[in-house]
């Protein structure tokens, strides 16, 4: 990142009282806090797969029309990395860290009109700043306060199947993946259930829209046709319930490059 961190933070302090709790687009946008996802794709998995304990998962927010994939990809990796170290007790509430400091602060100068942000650029912040909760009336200035993960690691490697086998091995001993992947015109509006994504599913010709960021919290284990169990940003009500099983890639169908172009986790 070209900007001073001290800086961006310091940023934000100033902005908090205009970025209020469940406000993400330049203050004024409510953002949709989901419910605890409750009736996930657990069970399609095959034996050898894997899928996040719902009582580890945040609810399922909404981006709306703010192009702040990224922020919300890379808060939901964090909020279930850090309750799977630091479990949740019974009725505490629930970790809802804020994507709107996150993205105000250390974003795209374009904020929400931006085309991309990469993760590893959020996750610069996340080590160096870290995240105030966003259930807070007032967001904290004490540093002290923020939660910083401890470390980010990227785990795109030269083949496709390591860096598959990285992504499996990391979702189910730390936590979620970060992944960015090829955004085709059929996926905002995907409504296939349980059906694994892939571009042209549906029928037609998608064309390529741009680029998403998702967390993936679980994966189907079969190798030849699996799939990836991913937390969107699109609403509790997006395919169902906020969440899409999207197909490995290389696999024969076409795929939406999510396990190819850039993939991160975090820990504590």
């Amino acid at each position: 990142m070209t900007e001073n961190m001290d800086e961006l933070s310091a940023a934000w302090i100033a902005r908090r009282q205009l970025v209020t709790r469940r406000h993400v687009v330049a203050g004024a946008a409510a953002l949709a806090t989901g419910v605890a996802a409750q009736t996930l794709f657990s069970g399609e998995a095959s034996a050898a797969g894997y899928m996040t304990p719902a009582n580890l998962l945040t609810p399922v927010k909404n981006q709306h029309t703010c192009n702040a994939c990224t922020a919300f990809a890379v808060v939901a990796a964090i909020e279930t990395t850090y309750y799977r170290k630091f479990p949740p007790a019974a009725g505490a509430d629930i970790l809802n860290l804020s994507e709107g400091q996150l993205f105000f602060a250390a974003g795209p100068k374009a904020a929400c009109n931006a085309t991309h942000w990469w993760p590893e650029d959020a996750l610069a912040y996340c080590l160096k700043v870290g995240l105030a909760r966003e259930d807070q009336e007032t967001f904290v200035d004490n540093q002290n306060q923020l939660l910083k993960i401890a470390k980010a690691s990227r785990l795109v490697r030269p083949k496709l199947k390591d860096t598959q086998d990285e992504m499996r091995k990391w979702i189910s001993a730390t936590g979620p993946v970060i992944a960015v992947m090829a955004e085709y015109s059929d996926f905002f509006n995907y409504n296939g259930g349980t059906t694994a994504y892939y571009p042209g599913v549906g029928g037609g010709t998608p064309y390529l829209v741009g680029g998403h960021v998702l967390a993936i919290v679980g994966y189907d284990g079969n190798p030849a046709n699996g799939y990836w169990i991913c937390k969107n940003s699109y609403g509790k009500s997006w395919n169902g319930n906020g969440y899409v099983n999207i197909a490995y890639g290389g696999s024969a169908a076409d795929d939406a490059l999510i396990d190819q172009i850039d993939v991160w986790g975090v820990s504590f």
